[in-house]
């Protein structure tokens, strides 16, 4: 649990300083980011996987693993554009957990009123997932991962975008990589959640074309029945002026 709470304290200040990098560099590109982030990461001594972390911006955000490559066709930064950064991490010690977050930005002045939609739809659904499964722990029930999963895409349908939710809600967090090998937040688990057991929220709608959101947290149920969120959670989109 230690190592796990001081990789996500690490992945939040690294997210930090990656927004106000972009903001110091408003032509940026794509692998530019993902390598500040990659430094940032050794100098903390976080374990490098080879393709992470994803850095999206404008249509790229649409993919749901998009990993930018140093090449011509990488996405420079514009104004009035979106911005989807996602890193997961664990210490570079033996058999520690990860860490996995995902957060928005958005390059301009004004927030186009179709992505500020979007994205608040993905925190309405994160957000129902999270209570829910505390209304669930009151009466000392623990939900399954199907449970979840369902409450989370009943949200994002009711808003009209359900076939643009095409992945699991979360999964289990591992110690070899970001996935655990318990089944995780999906509509695939008719299983009970574990307790003090990493597990991640990541709704996301993906227009193709356009632009994606996703939001990610992470949190475990402690032996009490009470739900630790270990990770910041974002409420409003971050502005790059």
């Amino acid at each position: 649990l230690q190592s796990h709470l001081k990789s996500a304290k690490l992945l939040d200040e690294i997210k930090n300083q990656t927004f106000q990098f972009i903001k110091k560099n408003p032509t940026t590109n794509e692998y530019k980011v993902q390598e500040f982030i990659r430094n940032k990461f050794k100098e903390n001594n976080l374990r490098l996987a080879d393709h992470s972390p994803i850095v999206a911006f404008g249509p790229n955000t649409a993919f749901i693993h998009y990993f930018p490559k140093s090449s011509s066709k990488t996405y420079h930064l514009k104004p009035e554009t979106c911005i989807l950064i996602d890193l997961w991490s664990r210490l570079n010690t033996h058999e520690t957990p990860f860490a996995d977050i995902t957060w928005m930005g958005f390059s301009g002045p004004k927030i186009p009123a179709e992505f500020q939609k979007i994205f608040d739809v993905v925190v309405k659904s994160r957000d129902a997932c999270l209570e829910y499964l505390k209304i669930q722990l009151k009466k000392k029930q623990m939900p399954t991962g199907a449970e979840l999963d369902a409450v989370a895409r009943t949200v994002i349908t009711k808003a009209g975008y359900g076939k643009n939710f095409p992945h699991s809600t979360g999964h289990s967090l591992g110690f070899i990589s970001p996935h655990g090998k318990e089944a995780g937040i999906s509509y695939k688990n008719n299983q009970p959640l574990e307790k003090n057991l990493g597990y991640t929220i990541e709704p996301g709608i993906y227009l193709e074309g356009k632009f994606g959101a996703r939001s990610e947290i992470d949190f475990y149920i402690n032996s009490n029945n009470k739900i630790v969120i270990t990770t910041s959670v974002q409420k409003k989109l971050v502005i790059i002026k």
